[in-house]
């Protein structure tokens, strides 16, 4: 613009200025009349995020000032993307969930080309099909989401929308129910690209920093375009999100820092466009969630070697690495379980596999022997030679007690035929034969039920586990036999194809070996393990059979839709081949000494005559003529009677029959309908989608055009009666009904509303109650049979806010414009974050409100990485860096009433990451509390509860002083400065009657769990819950699967006692698990469920109900059970005359715990102590807890 024209216009000037305007959108029409031309429409054509509220991104579109829920959307609000989105009826909700849409609220969005529309929505939201849609453009097709329920907050709906005709259209989605809208997001959907053959793709999320750090990924700069990301809070833009052309692509995801990369929320998935075969690597972290992250492909033949890996690494910057393996175009699919930090992605792709092979030797039959048996040389291939097999190892041929490691066997081509993969166990497996020639681990051999003797075996010395296995490679029609055993049990074997396909063989132990025979339906490696027990294999066969050649002339009716193929299906392997038919005849090539049965593809309507729809080959090519003939076909009309009119979206029917036409169905919004059958058929008619409904209508048929209806008739339905303990006003709750039998079926009812429920068995979650500082309690399901129901729903009130144990199942809700979180009142700048509440620092303070809290309380607030917060008379401002070091501060509340912490942007912190809060009521130390019959406590557990209460300095010791008896019950010494102590003047630790008894002055805390088997009375913790328990019992299902080996969920090895406080001591006490001694009192109360590959005898567990039986001491039931375990770190732990009873994994000790143990015994049989503390011993005994079998 010129200078003149930027001075201030005179009257004149701005008159001309706005003529000229108006000129500007003015076009000519005949007669020099001039028109203003309307504004183009605009048409969404790429990637557009409109964010409505944070929990959809960093910054609103939102424009308008609202004063509550419920006020409309300004006129400036409801377009978005240049008047490309328009809201009709929307309300703001809140700064978290953004726009709220109800009954009668719908938006259109113009589109163009095949989109796709995803919602970020709520777990609020009115359950069941509560969107329609429609378009400009009638011959597009939409997909609707049959439920709006989601899971979790942040999870999104999504609409699907297919060009027809017409390049652009308007997409009106129409709303039912509540939809919360944090997000709306749109994308044009491209055709996909996939990552090429012998192509490797990376991206980088990290950035350059300091590599003297730890969690250091600097291998490069990074991929993102946006440099403005602000370090744990930006969201990832779409561009961002879509990476190589979009053939890998993110659902979301925020940017987390030049260290770590991105930081990808549970839930969220990866889709990583591939073409075959390839393996996907991501750089992890140790401080990524523990869930797994899981992959599938859209290919249903693909598989992956490992399709479900931990999110969690040991160490920063180790690879979570997923292998896949499949022939065709593929879209792999990762869910992440957890919370994961992701600082690169790299795709690599196998090079393009050869075609199949040809000119196979199938004269003899390659053979495999572990006793390097030599077979009839005219009709085998021996490839397992002494010096083959000798070459395996490092040692002298011929050496024995070796174990064996992976290894790789050649075939009589001279090709790899043949692998043994360790698991990572490369000093674990045994190569066993009585040939000693061999190098080998011992002198052993198997005998089948023919009385054939396998001089040789691998035995693999781990158990029900596929990362240990044999594989294979075959061709399509190979004839594959294995000679398999087990290490004494029953086991169940598995053949896994290259595409995923599973045989299975049962291995019944009535011979030391028997044969299991397998077809190739395709050409590649095959994995054999064994899924519960060790594999056990004597021998390996492969034999070729020979390619033949069909070929003929092909007869079908003109009307025949051109394109269509033959389809033969091999009967043993069904295997398919497709066979092209140009100019009337055909040619395929087909494994040799099968049969097949002939059909059609893409011909509807046709069938192959019954003369010549199944072929039988030998060893030779066959000409077969095929002829094709037309179906008889009628039309039946009519309408879907019965179902309400917004279910018929919801509605999956199925027509049945023996015949190969398949039924063609044509469906309308009103239910009326068109289905196109073989006449006379009759065929069997099921619904899916609809199960509030009963399909009457269950077979149908006719011989000539006519009409029917297809009718339903509504199930009956029944009043559930609930009630709420522990709260006493429930107005504004709702509850939550999930079919447990039936996916997808779930209703929300307010609370003190009339409910009604069908026949079923439910799942009970109250909501809407996060004002009150109350937690839902075990429930039992409501089961509906017929007749009204009631269901009682426990709330348990809640003084300790232990955010790793409460984020998983619980949100921040906002009530009436107030946000809440399980009691606590909390302002807008502060979310849940993983396994904390988080407080952005910002210009205003966030503020945690803790209610009721009484004068003299110690309110503890548990803290790590960074935090700036007032609370009380203290101040904090601090930075440490680490998510794994726990700081922590106490106040005395100073008066009754609400407990205010208060945060603030600090100079060393901007940001609190809130661990746990807690208030303890002030309870008088005492230094020594009773445990007995007749004492102030019942159980060793209730006296460290009133410890727990205890307001005492750090050099004030709690003395337990307990009675002689038996205590079955689990500990968790969570509070420093505890002694259990054996209050008998005489004290013992001695055991009578095989161990189930003790002496008369001996204390023995003990309990049942063991590696390997569900409890129904354990908790997520993985401790007892009498109240689960119950509730378990009345449902018929455990709640929860024991991790057992290992700390996960605070397993420590199902221990009866772990410590996790310094300064513990325990004086004269017998620490036990009774998993392997006897079945104790409180075990036959359980209800107990194998898991599988669990160790059992001939005895099963969970019908062990005599109290003291010690058939579980038998070698066939020895499992991990821990008896005692003593925590990472923890120090100044001692033991005098103690005893520790267990079989394997008895006493476990963490890296960095110290202790010390003076005149104790320590029984066990394998493992016993175990861990990385260091411990003293003196005058102790180490004794071996076994029987006559080991």
């Amino acid at each position: 613009m010129k200078n003149g024209l930027k001075k201030k216009a005179g009257k004149v000037g701005a008159l001309m200025l706005a003529l000229s305007m108006i000129v500007g959108l003015m076009t000519s029409i005949p007669g020099g009349v001039f028109a203003i031309q309307a504004k183009a429409e605009s048409y969404i054509s790429e990637d557009t995020t409109i964010v409505y509220g944070t929990n959809g991104g960093d910054t609103t579109v939102l424009k308008g000032t609202y004063a509550a829920q419920g006020d409309a959307l300004t006129a400036e609000d409801s377009t978005a993307a240049d008047g490309a989105v328009k809201w009709t009826n929307a309300q703001y909700h809140s700064t978290n969930y953004g726009v709220v849409v109800k009954n009668g609220s719908s938006v259109a969005i113009n589109v163009k080309g095949n989109t796709k529309i995803s919602i970020v929505t709520s777990q609020y939201n009115t359950a069941g099909k509560m969107i329609t849609a429609e378009s400009t453009d009638n011959s597009g097709k939409l997909e609707v989401p049959d439920e709006c329920k989601v899971a979790a907050d942040k999870d999104k709906l999504t609409v699907n929308y297919t060009a027809g005709s017409e390049e652009t259209a308007t997409v009106t989605l129409k709303f039912g129910g509540t939809v919360y809208v944090s997000a709306l997001i749109i994308e044009p959907v491209k055709e996909p690209t996939y990552l090429e053959a012998g192509t490797t793709t990376k991206v980088t999320f990290t950035g350059s920093i300091d590599t003297s750090k730890a969690g250091d990924y600097s291998d490069d700069l990074n991929d993102l375009t946006d440099s403005a990301y602000q370090p744990q809070a930006s969201y990832l833009n779409a561009k961002d999100l879509k990476q190589a052309n979009d053939a890998i692509v993110l659902s979301g995801a925020k940017y987390h820092g030049t260290g770590y990369g991105i930081y990808v929320p549970a839930n969220t998935t990866l889709d990583v466009n591939v073409a075959g075969s390839a393996t996907v690597t991501m750089i992890g972290s140790v401080y990524s969630d523990a869930a797994d992250i899981t992959a599938v492909s859209t290919d249903s033949k693909g598989r992956f070697e490992n399709s479900a890996v931990s999110g969690k690494t040991d160490t920063d910057k180790t690879a979570i690495t997923f292998k896949y393996t499949g022939k065709d175009n593929a879209t792999l699919t990762f869910t992440f379980g957890g919370n994961t930090y992701v600082g690169n992605i790299v795709v690599a792709v196998d090079e393009a596999k050869e075609e199949p092979s040809t000119g196979l030797d199938t004269s003899k039959i390659d053979v495999w022997d572990f006793g390097a048996e030599a077979l009839d040389t005219t009709k085998y291939n021996n490839n397992f030679t002494a010096d083959v097999i000798n070459s395996f190892y490092s040692v002298p041929g011929g050496t024995a007690k070796v174990n064996i490691a992976s290894f790789t066997a050649k075939d009589a081509a001279g090709k790899d035929a043949v692998k043994f993969n360790d698991g990572g166990f490369s000093t674990t497996h045994r190569w066993r034969t009585t040939n000693t020639a061999l190098t080998r681990y011992d002198a052993k051999s198997l005998t089948d039920k023919n009385g054939t003797t396998y001089t040789g075996y691998l035995y693999a010395n781990k158990s029900s586990t596929d990362a240990v296995n044999l594989q294979v490679y075959l061709y399509t029609g190979d004839i594959f036999k294995a000679y398999l055993g087990s290490n004494g049990n029953a086991a169940l074997y598995k053949l896994l194809a290259p595409s995923g396909d599973a045989a299975e063989f049962q291995y019944t132990a009535a011979n030391k070996a028997e044969e299991a025979t397998f077809y190739a339906a395709e050409e590649g490696w095959y994995t054999l393990w064994c899924t519960n027990e060790k594999l056990v294999c004597g021998r390996l066969t492969r034999e070729h059979v020979p390619t033949v050649t069909v070929s003929g002339s092909v007869t079908a009716p003109a009307s025949i839709p051109s394109g269509y193929k033959l389809v033969f299906t091999n009967t043993t392997t069904k295997g398919v081949t497709e066979a092209d038919v140009n100019g009337g005849s055909y040619s395929v090539s087909l494994a040799g000494k099968y049969s097949y049965d002939v059909s059609l593809k893409d011909a509807n309507g046709f069938v192959v005559s019954a003369s010549c729809n199944k072929i039988a080959l030998d060893a030779s090519d066959m000409a077969k003529d095929i002829s094709i003939e037309a179906v008889s076909l009628v039309t039946i009309s009519g309408n879907v009677t019965g179902i309400d009119a917004d279910k018929l979206g919801n509605m999956k029917l199925t027509f049945k029959s023996d015949n190969v036409f398949v039924p063609e169905l044509n469906i309308d919004s009103t239910g009326a309908y068109t289905l196109k059958v073989e006449g006379g058929v009759t065929y069997t008619v099921s619904a899916e989608g609809v199960n509030d409904f009963t399909l009457d209508t269950t077979s149908i048929s006719a011989t000539s055009d006519t009409t029917k209806n297809i009718e339903f008739t509504k199930k009956p339905v029944y009043p559930v009666t609930v009630k709420v303990q522990g709260v006493a006003d429930t107005t504004g709750a709702n509850v939550t009904f999930t079919n447990i039998n039936e996916d997808g079926y779930s209703y929300t009812f307010d609370i003190n509303s009339s409910i009604e429920l069908r026949d079923g068995q439910y799942s009970v979650k109250i909501g809407g109650i996060a004002s009150v500082p109350v937690v839902q309690g075990a429930t039992a399901d409501v089961v509906v049979n017929g007749a009204g129901a009631e269901v009682t729903i426990p709330m348990n009130e809640v003084s300790a806010w232990d955010f790793a144990k409460l984020n998983s199942s619980n949100e921040i809700t906002a009530i009436n414009g107030v946000n809440y979180y399980v009691g606590l009142t909390l302002t807008s700048n502060i979310v849940v974050n993983k396994t904390y509440l988080l407080a952005n620092g910002s210009s205003s303070d966030a503020v945690i409100t803790v209610p009721n809290v009484k004068k003299g309380s110690e309110v503890t607030i548990q803290y790590c990485y960074s935090a700036s917060f007032t609370a009380g008379d203290v101040t904090v401002d601090e930075k440490s860096g680490s998510t794994s070091r726990i700081d922590s501060v106490k106040i005395t509340a100073p008066e009754d009433g609400d407990f205010v912490i208060t945060t603030k942007t600090g100079s060393n912190a901007s940001q609190t990451y809130f661990c746990s809060i807690t208030v303890k009521e002030q309870a008088e130390y005492k230094s020594v509390l009773y445990v007995g019959t007749d004492k102030e406590f019942a159980t060793v557990g209730d006296a460290l509860d009133a410890a727990r209460k205890m307001i005492r300095t750090p050099d004030q010791e709690v003395t337990i002083m307990i009675d002689p008896g038996n205590y079955e019950e689990m500990l968790v010494i969570d509070i420093p400065n505890i002694k259990l102590q054996n209050a008998s003047k005489n004290p013992s630790i001695a055991l009578n009657n095989k161990g189930v008894g003790i002496d008369e002055n001996a204390v023995r805390i003990t309990w049942y769990y063991g590696h390997g088997y569900t409890y129904y009375s354990m908790g997520s913790d993985c401790k007892y819950d009498a109240a689960l328990l119950a509730a378990n019992k009345a449902n018929g299902y455990a709640s929860f699967t024991n991790p057992g080996a290992g700390t996960t969920n605070g397993s420590y090895w199902n221990a009866t006692v772990v410590i996790n406080a310094d300064g513990f001591s325990a004086d004269g006490i017998i620490f036990e698990n009774s998993f392997n001694q006897y079945v104790s009192a409180k075990s036959v109360e359980d209800v107990i469920e194998k898991q599988a590959g669990a160790k059992e005898g001939s005895a099963a567990r969970s019908t062990m109900k005599t109290v003291g039986d010690t058939k579980v001491q038998e070698k066939e039931y020895v499992e991990r059970a821990a008896a005692l375990a003593i925590g990472n770190d923890v120090s100044q732990t001692y033991f005098n005359n103690c005893k520790f009873i267990g079989r394997q994994d008895t006493l476990y000790g963490g890296t960095g715990a110290t202790a010390a143990f003076n005149k104790c015994d320590v029984l066990g049989g394998t493992d016993y102590i175990f861990g990385g503390m260091t411990a003293v011993f003196k005058s102790c005994n180490l004794v071996f807890n076994t029987n006559d079998q080991t």
